[in-house]
């Protein structure tokens, strides 16, 4: 486990206290952990990917008998008995996008002012609206196939809800932002909630393409270009576990 020191000085006395590196908890998959997963590679913050295993079972199905057990023993108790989990020397915060905000915090990826502030966390609220929309589409009847998953899937991608839902989005963004950027002129955490949407959220690249295009969300598309671009995603992207989601 990685480790760090603190030192305190009490009544001219220095006091070595060790701390761990944050643990983040989740399954061995992207999901709901992915996003902070990245933030903490956009913000150079060391931390424990912890993974329970996901086991496909004959004739269909997952089987998370480590997450059971562990749930069993209240582990999860802060997120009322789901993950994400973030643990911070024993403090355990509950919540994808409570943990995404602490990361984005701790990382300088909030914006210049409390203004900034705000309208970091504007933008990354109306991006999981639209996360939520497909959420909902993409687990239809659960995670296999339907006639009504398929016809709703073309809707959203083909029949342009996308689309809709980014030219939303691009209108939400503040005029005073500069280019690839969507508030100020570093990047933010809005930017990787961006570039999580466009680059890292749906299943055919192409579809989504085609939506931006159809969208013509260009300060959409050009956050999403100059995050690919950063080493940090680029690295992650290439190293990351080959997951099923």
């Amino acid at each position: 486990m990685m480790m760090s020191t603190i030192v305190l000085f009490l009544a001219g006395l220095s006091v070595v206290v060790a701390t761990t590196s944050p643990k983040l908890i989740y399954f061995d998959a992207r999901g709901a952990a992915e996003l902070s997963r990245v933030l903490f590679k956009v913000g150079d913050l060391e931390f424990e990917d912890f993974r329970y295993p996901i086991v496909t079972k004959e004739g269909g199905g997952f089987e998370t008998s480590e997450f059971s057990a562990a749930k069993s023993k209240n582990e999860f108790a802060a997120n009322m008995d789901r993950v994400p989990l973030l643990e911070i020397n024993g403090q355990k915060i509950g919540q994808s996008k409570a943990i995404e905000r602490y990361i984005a915090n701790k990382c300088g990826l909030m914006g210049a002012d409390d203004v900034d502030r705000a309208i970091v966390d504007c933008i990354t609220e109306n991006v999981r609206d639209i996360k939520d929309k497909w959420g909902k589409i993409r687990m239809m009847g659960g995670f296999g196939n339907s006639p009504e998953k398929e016809a709703a899937m073309s809707k959203w991608f083909n029949g342009g809800e996308l689309s809709e839902w980014l030219v939303k989005l691009e209108k939400s963004l503040p005029n005073s932002s500069s280019e690839g950027f969507a508030v100020g002129s570093k990047t933010s955490y809005a930017d990787v909630s961006i570039w999580h949407l466009l680059r890292d959220t749906f299943p055919d690249a192409t579809v989504v393409s085609e939506a931006e295009k159809k969208a013509k969300c260009q300060k959409l598309t050009k956050i999403a270009t100059r995050l690919s671009d950063l080493p940090a995603i680029k690295n992650w992207i290439k190293s990351r576990p080959k997951t099923v989601f």
